[in-house]
């Protein structure tokens, strides 16, 4: 399943949604040796924007959806009451514009990375000329170790 979310100071704007959330087993980053800042930054060159770079405030807010995703078996941007995207926001003390990618069932980062860029919304955060920082995670359920749910997350 899919989903994203744009979120601005003047408003919050869904874009697509249905997410997955878990806690479930955290599988080692990018073990398939794919650099997902050379996927994106080739991406918005194309696209005449600027770079993204790594964060590490975004990378642990993408682990813990990914984590929630994976315990719940489903792909969501809001699992439980409580944990929605603005509370997680706010949680790792991210302010102005953020958003989310999701998706679940892809094994390596240029499959999740396809998959977004096959989405319109997805695509849009990719490119989103505000965005300066991404995080990205992966995470598995003991129940499906092969299933794997991709968290992106962005911010100015």
């Amino acid at each position: 399943m899919l989903g994203d979310i744009v979120l601005t100071r003047r408003n919050f704007f869904v874009l697509s949604g249905a997410f997955i959330v878990g806690t479930g087993g955290i599988i080692p980053a990018f073990a398939d040796n794919e650099d997902p800042t050379s996927l994106i930054n080739a991406l918005r060159a194309q696209n005449n924007r600027g770079p993204l770079a790594p964060d590490s405030q975004l990378e642990k807010m993408a682990q813990d959806q990914a984590n929630l995703m994976a315990d719940a078996q489903r792909v969501a941007h809001t699992i439980s009451s409580g944990n929605d995207f603005v509370t997680r926001l706010r949680k790792f003390g991210i302010h102005g514009a953020a958003g989310e990618n999701l998706c679940a069932g892809r094994s390596t980062v240029s499959a999740a990375y396809n998959v977004w860029m096959n989405s319109p919304g997805h695509r849009s955060n990719m490119l989103y000329p505000s965005f300066h920082y991404y995080g990205l995670a992966k995470a598995t359920s003991p129940k499906r170790p092969n299933y794997v749910y991709w968290a992106m997350e962005f911010k100015r």
